[in-house]
Protein backbone atom coordinates (compact mmCIF):
# COMPACT_ATOMS: atom_id res chain seq x y z
CA UNK A 1 0.00 0.00 0.00
CA UNK A 2 1.30 3.51 -1.14
CA UNK A 3 0.86 6.38 0.68
CA UNK A 4 -1.87 7.95 -1.49
CA UNK A 5 -4.09 4.61 -0.81
CA UNK A 6 -3.54 4.65 2.22
CA UNK A 7 -4.61 7.88 3.20
CA UNK A 8 -7.47 8.02 1.01
CA UNK A 9 -8.70 5.02 3.10
CA UNK A 10 -8.11 7.02 6.05
CA UNK A 11 -10.61 9.74 4.74
CA UNK A 12 -13.40 7.21 3.98
CA UNK A 13 -13.33 5.29 7.03
CA UNK A 14 -13.26 9.01 8.61
CA UNK A 15 -15.87 10.35 6.90
CA UNK A 16 -18.24 7.00 8.33
CA UNK A 17 -18.04 7.94 11.61
CA UNK A 18 -17.38 11.54 11.68
CA UNK A 19 -19.15 14.28 10.66
CA UNK A 20 -17.45 17.13 8.65
CA UNK A 21 -17.82 19.75 11.92
CA UNK A 22 -16.07 16.72 14.12
CA UNK A 23 -13.24 16.55 11.52
CA UNK A 24 -12.70 20.24 11.44
CA UNK A 25 -12.45 20.03 14.87
CA UNK A 26 -10.12 16.64 15.60
CA UNK A 27 -7.66 18.30 12.55
CA UNK A 28 -7.43 21.72 14.66
CA UNK A 29 -6.88 19.83 17.87
CA UNK A 30 -4.25 17.73 16.64
CA UNK A 31 -2.83 20.54 14.50
CA UNK A 32 -2.64 22.65 18.29
CA UNK A 33 -1.34 19.54 20.06
CA UNK A 34 1.30 19.21 17.45
CA UNK A 35 2.50 22.63 17.86
CA UNK A 36 2.31 22.63 21.61
CA UNK A 37 4.15 19.60 21.48
CA UNK A 38 6.66 20.80 19.37
CA UNK A 39 6.93 24.60 21.04
CA UNK A 40 7.58 23.16 24.68
CA UNK A 41 11.60 22.57 24.88
CA UNK A 42 13.30 20.12 27.46
CA UNK A 43 14.78 21.87 30.55
CA UNK A 44 18.53 22.01 29.89
CA UNK A 45 20.95 20.31 32.48
CA UNK A 46 22.37 22.86 34.55
CA UNK A 47 25.22 21.24 37.28
CA UNK A 48 24.53 23.02 40.17
CA UNK A 49 26.99 22.44 43.37
CA UNK A 50 25.02 20.49 45.88
CA UNK A 51 26.02 22.08 49.25
CA UNK A 52 24.25 20.73 52.57
CA UNK A 53 23.47 23.18 55.17
CA UNK A 54 25.76 23.28 57.86
CA UNK A 55 23.82 22.61 60.90
CA UNK A 56 24.94 24.39 64.23
CA UNK A 57 23.85 22.16 67.06
CA UNK A 58 21.29 23.67 69.37
CA UNK A 59 22.68 25.83 71.94
CA UNK A 60 19.95 26.76 74.62
CA UNK A 61 20.27 29.42 76.48
CA UNK A 62 20.19 29.06 80.22
CA UNK A 63 16.76 29.63 81.99
CA UNK A 64 16.58 29.46 85.57
CA UNK A 65 14.08 26.79 86.56
CA UNK A 66 11.29 26.78 89.29
CA UNK A 67 11.52 23.30 89.68
CA UNK A 68 15.29 23.51 91.10
CA UNK A 69 16.66 19.47 92.69
CA UNK A 70 16.81 19.23 96.05
CA UNK A 71 20.98 18.26 95.61
CA UNK A 72 23.78 19.32 93.39
CA UNK A 73 24.38 17.41 90.13
CA UNK A 74 27.48 16.41 87.93
CA UNK A 75 26.81 16.13 84.78
CA UNK A 76 30.06 15.10 82.51
CA UNK A 77 31.09 14.26 79.19
CA UNK A 78 34.57 12.82 78.77
CA UNK A 79 36.13 11.93 74.88
CA UNK A 80 38.38 10.06 74.85
CA UNK A 81 40.71 9.33 71.39
CA UNK A 82 43.24 6.86 71.19
CA UNK A 83 46.46 7.99 72.00
CA UNK A 84 45.74 11.37 73.19
CA UNK A 85 44.44 13.05 76.22
CA UNK A 86 41.21 13.01 77.38
CA UNK A 87 38.87 15.62 77.05
CA UNK A 88 36.46 15.91 80.10
CA UNK A 89 33.94 18.61 80.46
CA UNK A 90 31.68 18.79 83.83
CA UNK A 91 28.84 21.07 85.08
CA UNK A 92 27.46 20.98 88.41
CA UNK A 93 23.69 21.69 88.29
CA UNK A 94 20.66 21.56 90.85
CA UNK A 95 17.80 22.33 87.91
CA UNK A 96 16.74 20.08 84.82
CA UNK A 97 18.37 22.00 82.19
CA UNK A 98 22.32 22.64 81.14
CA UNK A 99 24.65 24.19 78.83
CA UNK A 100 28.42 24.45 78.54
CA UNK A 101 30.59 25.75 75.56
CA UNK A 102 34.45 26.30 75.62
CA UNK A 103 35.59 28.53 72.67
CA UNK A 104 39.02 27.20 72.43
CA UNK A 105 37.74 23.77 71.73
CA UNK A 106 35.33 24.64 69.75
CA UNK A 107 32.48 22.20 72.01
CA UNK A 108 29.38 22.79 73.32
CA UNK A 109 27.99 20.22 75.50
CA UNK A 110 24.22 20.96 76.87
CA UNK A 111 21.00 19.31 77.40
CA UNK A 112 18.23 18.45 80.42
CA UNK A 113 17.78 15.98 83.28
CA UNK A 114 15.03 14.45 84.60
CA UNK A 115 14.76 13.71 88.17
CA UNK A 116 15.90 10.86 90.17
CA UNK A 117 13.31 8.09 89.48
CA UNK A 118 13.51 5.07 92.11
CA UNK A 119 16.16 3.21 92.56
CA UNK A 120 18.78 5.84 91.27
CA UNK A 121 18.34 6.85 87.66
CA UNK A 122 17.72 9.72 85.67
CA UNK A 123 17.42 10.48 81.70
CA UNK A 124 20.09 12.80 80.44
CA UNK A 125 18.43 14.11 77.24
CA UNK A 126 21.88 15.81 75.11
CA UNK A 127 23.17 17.69 72.47
CA UNK A 128 26.85 17.64 71.68
CA UNK A 129 28.68 19.86 69.14
CA UNK A 130 32.10 20.67 67.90
CA UNK A 131 33.89 22.13 64.83
CA UNK A 132 36.73 21.12 62.93
CA UNK A 133 39.28 22.84 61.21
CA UNK A 134 40.45 21.41 57.73
CA UNK A 135 43.14 23.47 55.84
CA UNK A 136 42.48 23.94 52.72
CA UNK A 137 44.26 26.33 49.62
CA UNK A 138 43.03 29.50 51.07
CA UNK A 139 43.73 28.92 54.88
CA UNK A 140 41.25 26.28 56.65
CA UNK A 141 37.20 25.43 56.41
CA UNK A 142 35.54 24.99 59.60
CA UNK A 143 32.89 21.49 59.32
CA UNK A 144 30.98 21.98 62.38
CA UNK A 145 29.11 18.30 63.76
CA UNK A 146 26.64 17.15 66.61
CA UNK A 147 25.48 14.53 68.06
CA UNK A 148 22.24 13.89 70.51
CA UNK A 149 19.80 11.75 71.99
CA UNK A 150 18.98 10.14 75.46
CA UNK A 151 19.90 7.87 77.70
CA UNK A 152 18.32 6.51 80.81
CA UNK A 153 21.32 5.64 83.44
CA UNK A 154 22.15 5.14 87.17
CA UNK A 155 24.09 7.89 89.12
CA UNK A 156 27.81 7.41 88.90
CA UNK A 157 27.45 5.34 85.70
CA UNK A 158 29.25 6.18 82.77
CA UNK A 159 27.96 5.22 79.57
CA UNK A 160 29.39 5.66 75.73
CA UNK A 161 26.80 7.51 73.88
CA UNK A 162 28.54 7.57 70.58
CA UNK A 163 32.04 6.64 68.90
CA UNK A 164 33.35 8.65 65.78
CA UNK A 165 36.29 7.04 63.88
CA UNK A 166 39.05 6.27 67.19
CA UNK A 167 37.05 8.95 69.72
CA UNK A 168 34.73 8.01 72.31
CA UNK A 169 32.36 10.38 74.12
CA UNK A 170 30.71 9.17 77.58
CA UNK A 171 28.63 10.43 79.61
CA UNK A 172 28.29 10.75 83.48
CA UNK A 173 26.04 12.30 86.14
CA UNK A 174 26.70 11.68 89.78
CA UNK A 175 24.91 13.34 93.25
CA UNK A 176 27.70 15.73 94.85
CA UNK A 177 27.35 15.50 98.86
CA UNK A 178 26.78 19.28 100.38
CA UNK A 179 29.96 18.75 102.26
CA UNK A 180 31.91 18.56 98.90
CA UNK A 181 30.70 22.07 97.42
CA UNK A 182 32.95 23.93 99.89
Amino acid sequence: MDLEMLLGHLRTTMKKYFTSNQLKLLLLVSILFSATAFAVEPPIAVPVPISRPQQTPPVRAYQASTSAFPDNYQVMLTVNDKGGQPLELSVVIASKQFNVTIGEQNLNFSGSVSPEEEGGGVVIDYVVGWETSVPSGNGASQFRSSAQGSVRMKLAEEVQVFRAGSQVARISIKKIEPSKLK
